[in-house]
């Protein structure tokens, strides 16, 4: 028999004194877990909650950031779109392009298996988890869970789906901070664009792969950036901010890489106008010229500034893609990486005296104005042979 001390049982798999692993449903999770939003300042929890968020506070400040910012901000959209758009997705065949990580929880309280045999976990009335890691994909679900409209056969298919819990209990306070520094901590970062390369689900990001190669441009798919020893051109995401720009123009750029919307989106034309207009760029100024550390070209802010001008070429008529080769093929713009691009992609250096190119975001805008608007700040600083 099951002891009396319990008022429920999970079945787990024992890894240690203080670890367990569980598979429970999203449904279950919700149950027993305290959300991060609970800790918050201005929560209004019930009655219960808000005893466990007073209990276990402290323990919570060392293992989770406050759910606010970024980190809410990515639970509410990029990471519930995940959600929705991969994970709970059903393909006809083969496994969802969506996959959930493990969830891992902790409890200062040192459960007990209970009728061992059957791998039961025995957890106390009232008993709740910390999160210590996957609290933005438990907000994530609350999220979908309060929005209106929402099929009621996706809401059941998510509370449904099983995911893997580890259970960490019996751990005090400082350990349990200590573990969450090592899992978080421990390991390197997989960077943006070994992420951009890996996901074939990106329409924009597999007309990059497509074309890019086939133009003679290969791409760098793993690293951070371009060897200067090795043949690619570009990174994978650098090639994709410029497909991109050719539909959403040089606000492309502040997707970075995250999602990007299709809605309304002609992929087959997109493949089609990326192809003849970054043909016509690299015969125009050379593939070599966008890996010349003494050109601007290689910045990202340039190279999403070109793919916006061509964005004729995907929406536009012969007139405006005449207008788009009349841009990259005008001799007074000084592609040299110097001070009359200062402001515009980058800056000269004050210690070196070097220029050095600026961030996508900061710049983007003001590459595309400087190629395109004859009223713009850099425009005539540009098209001069510089210093």
């Amino acid at each position: 028999m099951v002891s009396q001390t319990y008022s429920r049982t999970l079945k787990a798999l024992k890894l240690s004194e203080h670890e367990a692993v569980a598979a429970v449903s999203v449904s279950e999770f919700l149950d027993l877990t305290v959300p991060g939003r609970a800790f918050l300042p201005k929560a209004q929890n019930e009655p219960l909650i808000q005893r466990l968020v007073e209990e276990m506070h402290e323990l919570h400040d060392l293992i989770q950031r406050d759910l606010t910012g970024q980190k809410l901000k990515n639970a509410r959209g990029p990471l519930a779109d995940y959600i929705l758009r991969d994970w709970l997705s059903e393909p006809d065949q083969g496994p969802s392009p969506g996959v959930m990580g493990p969830f891992i929880v902790v409890t200062p309280t040192l459960l007990e298996f209970v009728e061992e045999e059957a791998g039961d976990l025995g957890i106390r009335a009232g008993q709740k988890f910390i999160i210590e890691d996957g609290e933005s994909r438990g907000e994530s679900f609350l999220w979908l869970l309060e929005q209106p409209g929402m099929p009621e056969e996706l809401i059941e298919r998510m509370l449904g789906k099983e995911i893997t819990m580890v259970i960490h209990h019996g751990v005090s306070v400082e350990m349990a901070g200590k573990w969450f520094a090592d899992i978080n901590g421990r390991g390197v970062k997989v960077n943006a664009n070994l992420i951009v390369s890996r996901d074939f689900t990106d329409p924009f990001g597999d007309i990059a792969r497509t074309v890019f190669p086939a133009l003679h441009a290969p791409l760098e798919e793993k690293g951070r950036q371009v060897k200067a020893s090795g043949p690619e051109i570009f990174t994978a995401l650098q090639a994709r901010l410029a497909v991109t720009a050719m539909t959403l123009g040089p606000s492309a750029i502040g997707y970075g890489a995250g999602r990007i919307p299709d809605d309304g989106v002609d992929f087959e034309r997109l493949e089609l106008a990326t192809e003849e207009w970054f043909g016509y760029v690299f015969k125009t100024l050379g593939v070599a010229a966008f890996k010349n550390k003494d050109k601007v070209l290689r910045s990202v802010p340039v190279l999403a500034a070109i793919g916006a001008v061509g964005r004729p070429y995907y929406d536009g008529d012969e007139k405006t893609r005449r207008a788009a080769q009349r841009i990259i093929k005008d001799s007074t713009i000084n592609w040299d990486a110097r001070d009359h691009w200062g402001g515009i992609c980058g800056k000269v250096n004050p210690n070196t005296g070097k220029f050095a190119v600026g961030s996508a975001k900061e710049y983007g805008k003001a590459a595309f104005n400087a190629l395109t608007d004859p009223n713009s700040y850099g425009y005539e600083k540009i098209r001069t042979k510089g210093k």
